[in-house]
């Protein structure tokens, strides 16, 4: 059984709604007042970067051994 991997365009949806969601919350945060400096922004980005990073890294390298099982 093959495992569909995925695409450029799928991470690129994948990082796009990450940065969507860490910019809403940024906003969220300047209406209730809270203060979040760039620096903060700016790691909460590479944070969900990371983790987007590493989730297509095991899900492809998953994929390879299934496919090389077969």
């Amino acid at each position: 059984m093959m495992q569909d991997t995925p695409t450029q365009s799928d991470m690129e949806r994948d990082y796009h709604a990450g940065y969507a969601r860490i910019m809403c919350f940024a906003e969220q945060a300047r209406r209730r007042g809270w203060r979040m400096s760039d620096r903060q922004i700016v790691h909460e980005i590479r944070h969900r970067e990371r983790a987007a990073h590493t989730r297509t890294f095991a899900i492809t390298t998953r994929a390879r051994q299934v496919v090389g099982r077969q």
